[in-house]
């Protein structure tokens, strides 16, 4: 994809202008920048100029922070974009109709339209909550058509990210994933000329399956591949009991475990896998309130910590609970306190999680993740002037926002200096004609899939 290309998706896009946010309350989530309880923040052209009080920025916009906080916009890790489409209709219709019956039976059914406006809803839920990069998890590619809807319904949101190429729906599982299309694709769309915050990644199903020797051949050319191109992986792995996953095992023995390498859930992990975690440099992505609801277990959030891995939050799939990074940082928190009868968790450790660390996570700290001077202004206003709320000076903010805070108190939203929300409200989004094209697609999903009644 040329340049060019790439900037007709984005021509709607508000354009990099120059603001300073005045007299809010700061958590920059770096430790020489630090947190103030009273300062601005200036912005040039997508850059953090300063973070102080009383900055001289003559000519910038002036936006009012008072009673508000400003921190890092928040990075989920982990989202299966495209199935978003059937919210609410998981164990709706029949009761075997859950979140995996539901998946297998449209999944077949989606044409590169349906992943246009999946992405779109979830991305206009991910700005509306105060997410501004999201690792768009697409393990349903039937074609090359549906991976290049998929990048340029996320390229037009204007959100950063990163697009992880998966299978098909259905797809043998001694068959890799199209490994001549993840090429084009980053040919096409990821090359030296593109003007996107899209990065390319690549999601395998891997060794996680009860006979994972059929897959070996396969993903062992996933990987192989996805190495040579200089790509992230990423796996769902140890996620229920019943299926006894060897999947961290027997990527130990291959040689695929590593710092490139991002695991899902591993709610099962054993002592050894958290250890070859550890000493590989391999993250972790938890999703608790999927994790819960599908009744996978709880996290092992505490265990991964102190064994040394990376553990950053997700929403995982919104076709069975909302994209609120909120609610997770409240679960994760709350989940582990109460299962390890224990507050060693912190709610300020719990919001690194889901900032810098999900920066971390993703490759990208160096320019988001953290409100510091020369990195990218990816940052959310959220303001304290609600009931639920305090404005006191001596709040300890982390504690309010994850216990108290919702998507509701998110009301600026800045992705790489582009204000994407303003007082509440989307401004590159038509969230209306969103959800109408959205409704249209389900419908036609519904139809196909026999799940309205007289078809």
């Amino acid at each position: 994809m040329t340049q060019d290309k790439v900037a007709a998706v984005q021509a709607h896009l508000p354009p990099r202008g120059e603001f300073v946010i005045r007299d809010a309350a700061i958590i920059s989530m770096d430790a020489v920048v630090g947190d103030h309880a009273q300062a601005d923040i200036h912005v040039r052209d997508g850059q953090i100029i300063a973070v102080g009080p009383r900055l001289a920025a003559p000519g910038a916009e002036a936006i009012d922070g008072t009673r508000s906080v400003v921190l890092p916009g928040f990075i989920d890790t982990h989202w299966h974009l495209w199935n978003g489409l059937f919210r609410g209709l998981v164990s709706y219709y029949k009761p075997e109709l859950g979140y995996f019956p539901m998946k297998a039976l449209l999944g077949k059914l989606y044409r590169a339209d349906d992943i246009h406006w999946a992405v779109q809803r979830g991305l206009a839920e991910a700005l509306n909550s105060g997410m501004t990069t999201v690792h768009n998890w697409a393990h349903n590619i039937p074609s090359p058509a549906h991976a290049d809807a998929n990048i340029a319904s996320h390229i037009e949101a204007g959100v950063r990210g990163r697009f992880s190429y998966g299978w098909a729906e259905g797809q043998p599982e001694g068959q890799p994933l199209d490994l001549a299309d993840l090429e084009r694709v980053q040919r096409e769309w990821f090359g030296t000329d593109r003007a996107h915050l899209l990065d390319l990644g690549i999601c395998v199903r891997g060794p996680e399956t009860r006979t994972p020797e059929l897959r070996r051949t396969a993903y062992l050319e996933e990987f192989r591949t996805a190495r040579r191109l200089g790509l992230p992986i990423t796996m769902h792995a140890a996620q229920m009991r019943a299926a006894q996953s060897q999947a961290i095992r027997l990527m130990a023995e291959d040689g695929l475990l590593g710092p490139d390498v991002q695991l899902v859930h591993c709610i099962h992990a054993s002592a050894e896998d958290r250890r070859l975690m550890a000493e590989t440099g391999t993250h972790l992505s938890i999703s608790p309130l999927i994790e819960m609801q599908v009744g996978m277990g709880f996290p092992q959030t505490g265990e991964m910590l102190e064994a040394g891995v990376l553990v950053t939050l997700s929403t995982d799939t919104v076709a069975a609970a909302g994209a609120n990074m909120f609610a997770i940082m409240k679960m994760t928190l709350d989940v582990e306190r109460g299962r390890t009868e224990s507050t060693t968790l912190s709610a300020r450790r719990v919001l690194e999680m889901a900032t810098i660390d999900g920066a971390r996570d993703l490759g990208i700290d160096g320019h988001v993740g953290s409100l510091v001077p020369g990195k990218r202004a990816d940052l959310i206003m959220v303001k304290f002037d609600r009931a639920s709320l305090s404005t006191l000076p001596q709040a300890d903010w982390a504690s309010l926002l994850v216990h108290h805070a919702q998507p509701a108190n998110v009301d600026t939203v800045v992705v790489d200096g582009r204000v994407l929300k303003r007082h509440g409200a989307l401004t590159a989004i038509d969230e209306a004609a969103v959800i109408a094209g959205a409704e249209k697609a389900v419908r036609g999903l519904m139809q196909r899939g026999g799940l309205l009644a007289g078809h």
